[in-house]
């Protein structure tokens, strides 16, 4: 129980710095790094389905971080130009 609530608590406060609609995107990493810990570690088969659910979640996971970046880089030039 303690494992548990340190492990959220944690990534409550590493993920309060990220705007929401990257965090939500960032959460949805965990079950994916689960699954391949448990074929690494564990030795646990990764079934067809597995495969292709992680591989959408991590494509969602970069075009989330990409779309940041390009707002990012959007609002530095945006800035720079009106000094």
């Amino acid at each position: 129980m303690l494992s548990h609530a340190c492990g959220q608590g944690l990534i409550a406060y590493g993920l309060g710095g990220v705007p929401a609609s990257l965090a939500s995107v960032v959460l949805l990493v965990q079950p994916v790094c689960t699954a391949l810990l448990g074929a690494v570690i564990l030795g646990q088969p990764l079934v067809f389905w597995q495969v292709i659910g992680g591989t959408a979640v991590v494509a969602g996971l970069f075009l989330a971080i990409r779309g940041q970046v390009a707002i990012a880089r959007r609002d530095r030039a945006a800035s720079a130009a009106g000094q």
